[in-house]
């Protein structure tokens, strides 16, 4: 980002924060509900690498607040994601009633000398966030709130073409994958959703075609599919091929 933003001609603003949103902070939020109840100091050192691109972003000393530039940029603090992703992810543990953490949200837990517990910390945040959190939690299943999309009215069947954050031509291949991989599980989180990947190519896009499926289930399985689609094939045709070999039977 530094290297981007010094140059003479450098990256604007918008393109810099969709770098560091779309490529660094992703790096400093992975399994965040897992270790968010980490030692002060550790979780200070990943605020630090957040701090140091809200200076590059907006050419701020150092002297300058770190909740200036937040405001200034609109990026939130580490801390107040890493308390929603806490939340959210006790909410999906309540959800799942064959989920192993189910039943310890529940129970009476064990006090720490030093350091709270995963179990401890959505406790805490709950009870610091009660009047703007929903008062309970319903289980997830293929009937009530997530239903199965090919079993729903395919009128309000939804397709994206698009991805937020992807419009311009100058963002790298990783920053598009960063995005979209976000977007998909914000909107449709592997706990509740099945997740099916597709590809189909030909040689010269015209012979020796082959398709292939990856699907994810929300119990954690996964199945995958090779499929030859003929000597003389496109890549239309592959990719038809491995979109029906996913379709549910």
């Amino acid at each position: 980002m530094r290297k981007l933003a010094g140059t003479n001609w450098g990256a604007s603003e918008k393109t810099l924060k969709t770098l560091y949103e779309g490529t660094v902070r992703p790096q400093l939020e992975y399994g965040a509900p897992a270790w968010s109840s980490a030692c002060k100091s550790n979780l200070q050192a990943l605020d630090k690498v957040q701090n140091q691109a809200l200076r590059i972003l907006t050419g701020a000393m150092r002297s300058t607040p770190i909740k200036t530039m937040e405001s200034l940029t609109g990026v939130q603090p580490l801390i107040t994601r890493r308390d929603t992703k806490t939340l959210i992810q006790a909410e999906k543990y309540k959800s799942l009633p064959k989920h192993p953490m189910n039943s310890r949200m529940e129970k009476p837990i064990r006090n720490r000398l030093k350091r709270s517990s995963f179990v401890h910390q959505s406790r805490s945040l709950k009870r610091q966030y009660l009047p703007h959190l929903p008062v309970s939690t319903l289980p997830l299943d293929a009937t009530g709130t997530c239903p199965t999309p090919w079993e729903a009215n395919q009128r309000v069947l939804e397709i994206n073409t698009t991805v937020k954050g992807v419009t311009s031509r100058d963002i790298s291949d990783i920053s598009k994958k960063a995005l979209t991989l976000a977007m998909i599980a914000d909107h449709y989180p592997e706990e509740a959703w099945i997740h099916a990947y597709t590809d189909g190519s030909a040689t010269d896009a015209v012979r020796d075609g082959g398709a292939g499926v990856l699907v994810r289930y929300p119990e954690g399985e996964a199945q995958t599919a090779s499929i030859p689609t003929g000597l003389h094939c496109t890549n239309y045709s592959a990719e038809v091929q491995a979109l029906k070999t996913a379709e549910p039977q």
